[in-house]
């Protein structure tokens, strides 16, 4: 599931296809079986609809109106606040899946691309989640890597038609302290947010509701957050903030999946 986005002719400007890339990625590539997208203005729909109707996306048109008519709805109308029901939309995810899906995981948007470390191209993230499904934890945490430390201006990547992919290629040393991915069994979790998880089991725990080790900590798969870059509106791209800490170089994931986007050809074990 995402979080609630907004302005995709802003997003498709400044990323030509960078969106329509991270879904089919996820969906074909990965191996995702289905895709919950929230949206604040109902600018995503046209360019999920082909993905709507093979059943492979779910789309939530207007979540303000849809849970906040009179208040959130009006604000996200005049092009306000249209964030602030992101965690609302997360519970939304999690309880609409409660009895239909194995595991559930809040990929944010298009900035976040999960993917193996370990096999690369040959990752099959199904396979794995099968396997760890008879392991006797509630969630696992996908490690995040912020990505950045490339100028735009500079090199060339300011245009829509650089991909964020091949322009982010420098990382951080360790893994980004204030977030990670979570992957919760979607019938024993009780919230599910960008870094806490908790489920079922802790109610007896509440006076200390994280001291049984509930999570498995994840280091075959990875998620690249690409933060380094303008926003997708009109903002000046030279004024942003850099990533400090964003010095190693790493194009271990730009080496196989742009040539693989470019093909068209759909990871093997897709979902017909």
């Amino acid at each position: 599931c995402t979080f609630p986005m907004w302005d995709f002719d802003s997003l498709e400007a400044s990323q030509s296809g960078l969106f329509e890339s991270w879904v089919r990625f996820h969906l074909t590539f990965l191996g995702i079986d289905h895709l919950q997208v929230y949206d604040s203005d109902g600018s995503f729909e046209s360019v999920l609809d082909p993905w709507v109707r093979r059943q492979r996306v779910t789309y939530i048109r207007k979540v303000e109106e849809l849970f906040s008519p009179d208040l959130f709805g009006a604000l996200a109308g005049r092009g306000k606040c249209r964030g602030c029901l992101r965690q609302v939309a997360a519970d939304h995810c999690l309880f609409a899946n409660r009895h239909s899906s194995d595991w559930v995981m809040l990929l944010p948007g298009p900035d976040t691309w999960v993917h193996s470390v370990a096999d690369g191209a040959d990752g099959d993230f199904r396979t794995f989640l099968t396997a760890v499904r008879s392991q006797p934890v509630a969630h696992l945490r996908i490690r995040g890597f912020d990505f950045g430390g490339t100028h735009w201006l500079a090199d060339g990547c300011q245009g829509p038609s650089s991909h964020l992919v091949a322009c982010m290629r420098r990382a951080c040393r360790e893994p980004a302290a204030d977030w990670d991915l979570a992957i919760v069994r979607p019938a024993s979790a009780l919230y599910l947010g960008r870094a806490v998880v908790a489920h079922l089991d802790d109610a007896a725990w509440m006076d200390a509701p994280f001291e049984r080790p509930t999570s498995l900590p994840e280091v075959q798969w990875q998620a690249n957050r690409y933060i380094d870059r303008p926003q997708w509106a009109d903002a000046d791209a030279a004024s942003l903030p850099r990533c400090a800490c964003c010095e190693v170089e790493d194009s271990s994931f730009a080496s196989w999946v742009l040539p693989m986007l470019a093909t068209g050809v759909e990871g093997p074990w897709r979902v017909i």
